[in-house]
């Protein structure tokens, strides 16, 4: 169940670059393809969920890691790790329905609901690049990619 969640994580990280990559394009471009936007935004997020629910499962039902406090400077990044992700998911509710929330906000003169939304696009982007640089040598690791405790730092 750990190797599937490792290399799942790996497909949303590249799901996750794609869904960038592409959104910015749109942005520059003006150009809106609302199929080819679904399917990665749908894509990506099926990704996210699975690998979320894999997560937890590995936590919760193999006890993997559930008490943190016994090895309190080993377990740091398994810390931030799971803060992350924890945070990550109230934050992509808001990023889901941001376009949305700034028109509204925009037509009634709200500027400040606006400047919180982007706040909270920030908090979004540093969460999960946080989440990122704890987790991916710790999935190449599970993989068997990555072999050495030097090679992984």
């Amino acid at each position: 169940m750990k190797r599937t969640n490792a290399f799942l994580s790996l497909i949303t990280a590249l799901l996750m670059m794609t869904h960038i990559g592409y959104t910015s394009y749109a942005y520059l471009t003006m150009y809106y393809n609302p199929f080819l936007t679904n399917l990665i935004s749908y894509s990506f997020m099926g990704c996210t969920c699975l690998h979320a629910i894999l997560g937890m499962m590995s936590v919760f039902l193999n006890s993997d890691g559930t008490k943190l406090n016994k090895y309190p400077g080993y377990n740091k990044a398994t810390i931030v790790q799971r803060v992350t992700a924890a945070l990550i998911f109230p934050l992509v509710f808001i990023h889901v329905n941001t376009f949305k929330y700034m028109m509204a906000s925009a037509e009634s003169g709200n500027s400040w609901i606006i400047i919180l939304l982007m706040v909270s696009e920030i908090l979004l982007f540093a969460t999960v690049l946080a989440h990122f640089a704890v987790s991916f040598s710790r999935a190449l690791v599970m993989l068997g990619w990555l072999k050495s405790a030097g090679k992984q730092k």
